[in-house]
């Protein structure tokens, strides 16, 4: 049984993670071994983020007064792990989502999540795992902006490339004659 000084430093720890996330994704480990819950953290951390397994109550008194994590009260049934997303979002959910479709034999099972204050169900945080990661998105991004301004050369280019060619037809037609 875990002393009430063990305790308020695990609320203590706790509090210090929900500041510093942006993302708390809850699941149900129920039916993983030690060894799979090692495996699982390794791949979360490895992306980003970080596995913590808590007392219902505690994960309660560690988001209470801040805002941010009020809807993860309606997520905190039964045994519970959470995976915080600190800088990547993406990353964690992803590797949770990975994990819990490989190992359907074993039941994890992901009840939710507040991505930024916002509640987000099981079926957003499968579309938040399936979408690609930052560094794809960036390159996206840029390949969008750069279609306009490719766009913009070949227009700007089009007269002078004009004018190269009937200079070149007046050189022929002059060469011909």
């Amino acid at each position: 049984m875990p002393t009430k000084d063990q305790k308020q430093s695990t609320v203590a720890e706790l509090t210090q993670a929900f500041g510093r996330a942006q993302m708390a994704v809850v699941a149900d480990y129920r039916g993983l071994s030690v060894s799979e819950l090692t495996d699982l953290r390794r791949r979360v951390q490895a992306a980003g983020g970080d596995v913590t397994i808590a007392k219902n109550t505690l994960l309660k008194v560690a988001t209470k007064g801040q805002e941010n994590w009020t809807a993860l009260d309606s997520l905190l049934a039964g045994p519970t792990a959470v995976v915080f997303g600190f800088d990547d979002v993406v990353g964690p959910a992803k590797a949770l989502s990975d994990f819990a479709k490989e190992k359907r034999a074993v039941k994890i099972q992901i009840r939710g999540a507040v991505l930024e204050g916002k509640p987000v169900d099981a079926k957003g945080v499968e579309g938040l795992a399936n979408l690609p990661s930052r560094e794809v998105l960036v390159a996206q991004l840029l390949g969008v902006l750069q279609g306009p301004l490719r766009n913009l050369v070949g227009v700007l280019a089009g007269p002078s490339r004009k004018m190269v060619y009937a200079l070149e037809a007046i050189r022929k037609s002059k060469e011909s004659a």
